[in-house]
């Protein structure tokens, strides 16, 4: 999938209208005792040219794209959605980014995002001092 040009120069962040006007792919997400595992539905995708997965301080980023078929001349009625599509989703604290693994099969791309258990436990406790 082709980077799109930034207006800033400086983020490879989509420009205003693109992926904001985007119709959001539908996800469910499947927290378990060791990973998150998040499924979105992308029907009709190459996953190597029409998907990009990122991870950007604990934001995962799914950009997708899927483009009609060429015209070949004959009437057609179509429910299918063509497009961009996109989804943002906040990571737990506890994901280990650098081990995260992306798979595509029959229309299903799944994200598992392994979890660091000491990082899930109660959080820290922080110690209220009286101020003088």
């Amino acid at each position: 999938m082709a980077e799109l040009p930034s207006r800033t120069g400086c983020l490879d962040w989509p420009p205003h209208g693109a992926y904001f006007d985007a119709p959001p792919m539908r996800v469910e997400e499947i927290a378990y005792a060791h990973d998150l595992v998040i499924r979105a539905e992308l029907p009709g995708i190459d996953c190597r040219r029409d998907v990009d997965v990122r991870i950007r301080g604990h934001v995962l980023e799914i950009r997708a794209e899927r483009t009609p078929p060429a015209d070949d001349g004959g009437t057609r009625r179509s429910e299918f959605q063509y497009g961009r599509f996109w989804r943002v989703l906040t990571l737990p604290r506890a994901a280990r980014e650098s081990e995260v693994v992306a798979t595509y099969t029959n229309g299903i791309l799944e994200v598992r995002v392994p979890l660091d258990q000491v990082a899930q436990g109660q959080g820290t406790q922080v110690v209220v001092e009286p101020r003088p």
